[in-house]
């Protein structure tokens, strides 16, 4: 009787999550815990449909295993799907299918739960890929959790790089090259308005490089403050997670060719203009 009250009652605390940060269940068993996260990928119909069928198989594996006709009845495989107006939970990954809708899609949850061992799957629209494996057997959840990270290679993305701080060399280096190519081009007109206000105040020469200098101050500031505006369109183009049939991909090579266009056409103008200059 005691044993039979110890089972029911680690089988509820797990099935409200309180034991799944312990690692050990109340029959003294001591659990195995693996979690996953994956910060960068491409959340689509195909991913969810082969974690589906991985959390699924272990499911159908431990009613096939299991002999013991109770703890059978409490081994459960769940999935809730919550869109922007409704929340879907079923035992059934076809309902959630039919449902999928990358456009309002907000959070999906998969649940294998067992008294030996637990798959937990949890994405969100805005936060990392979750996934946590829990059993008393060390091989069966070192083997699952390497099932797992191979399902999610598939779909792995490197837009992170894009929402890191290394990333601040390209949101500052595209204004510092526009701004030299800027430079460039409005350094013969600077010249040309120098000499226009010294001959008109009969002055020397003294104040161009201040009037050159402040130019260049200027020049280099608005560009400089344009690095958040860099840094907020590429983490657009490259979000962490990309949601199926999002336009930002279609869109991505034609807006960083246009960037490129952009610098290379100021850059070729400014070193025209200078040569151009020169040579008169």
């Amino acid at each position: 009787m005691v044993d039979f009250g110890l089972a029911s009652l680690d089988l509820f605390l797990q099935k409200y999550n309180t034991i799944s940060y312990i690692g050990i269940s109340l029959n003294s068993e001591t659990k195995e815990t693996s979690t996953i996260r994956m910060k960068s990928f491409q959340l689509n119909k195909s991913l969810l449909e082969d974690l589906s069928t991985t959390i699924n198989d272990e499911y159908q594996k431990s009613l096939k295993e299991e002999k013991d006709e109770f703890e059978k009845k409490h081994i459960k495989l769940e999935y809730e799907l919550e869109t922007k107006n409704k929340k879907i939970e079923t035992g059934d990954f076809h309902t959630v299918l039919k449902h999928w809708n990358p456009d309002n899609f907000k959070e999906i949850k998969m649940y294998f739960r067992g008294s030996k061992k637990s798959i937990t799957i949890r994405c969100g629209n805005f936060w990392n890929l979750n996934v946590s494996i829990s059993g008393i057997d060390s091989i069966w959840v070192s083997g699952i959790t390497k099932n797992f990270e191979d399902i999610l290679e598939k779909y792995k993305t490197k837009n992170e790089f894009f929402h890191k701080s290394k990333a601040a060399l390209i949101y500052l280096g595209i204004p510092i090259l526009i701004a030299f190519g800027i430079l460039m081009l409005v350094t013969p007109l600077i010249d040309e308005q120098i000499q226009n206000f010294e001959k008109a105040v009969e002055t020397d020469e003294s104040d161009e490089p201040l009037s050159y200098l402040s130019a260049v101050i200027i020049i280099f500031a608005v560009m400089l403050n344009s690095g958040w505006g860099w840094a907020s369109l590429f983490q657009w183009l490259f979000p962490k997670i990309e949601i199926e049939n999002s336009i930002k991909p279609k869109v991505r090579k034609s807006i960083l060719a246009g960037i490129v266009t952009l610098v290379i056409s100021i850059i070729a103008g400014g070193i025209f203009s200078v040569i151009q200059n020169l040579s008169i």
